[in-house]
């Protein structure tokens, strides 16, 4: 199992409004981290990642239908390896508190899908390591404040 260090994404959620809900992420594909350098760099070369040719993934969600208040099927564009493909994720609103350290609202969610990497190309080993990867996304959305641009005289 690993992960990707550098993810940056932004949702678009109003809780009066929440069938307007979009989110967009981009990950860094150089940024993968199994804890083995070794496997790392070879995830790096062209019969994985390529990161060279593609140095980001991406999501672009395209549709959300939320099955209650707290759980939600979000549809999307997933591009990996210079190919796009339908993802849906499953998608679980975990909590919506005041931060313990802000004290400004914070909702927690999780993201999970699965992806056949062999689909966009990523072949390699395919007949010894599975192609079936699964997603996980943990995050914390907090509001974006408007800001004011102040003229200096």
């Amino acid at each position: 199992m690993g992960h990707f260090n550098d993810v940056k994404g932004v949702i678009n959620y109003d809780v009066k409004s929440p069938s307007k809900t979009n989110m967009s992420f981009t990950i860094a594909t150089d940024s993968i981290d199994t804890n083995w350098d070794a496997r790392d760099e070879h995830l790096k070369k062209a019969e994985f990642f390529n990161v060279a040719k593609y140095p980001t993934m991406t999501f672009k969600s395209t549709s959300v239908k939320f099955i209650n208040p707290q759980q939600a099927k979000v549809t999307g564009d997933f591009t990996m390896l210079g190919q796009t493909k339908p993802l849906t994720l499953d998608v679980t609103l975990n909590k919506i508190a005041n931060s313990p350290l802000t004290k400004e609202p914070v909702i927690g969610f999780r993201a999970t899908g699965n992806i056949d990497r062999a689909a966009y190309g990523m072949t390699a080993f395919a007949d010894g390591i599975t192609t079936n990867v699964p997603i996980q996304i943990d995050g914390e959305l907090i509001e974006k404040k408007a800001q004011t641009n102040k003229k200096s005289k």
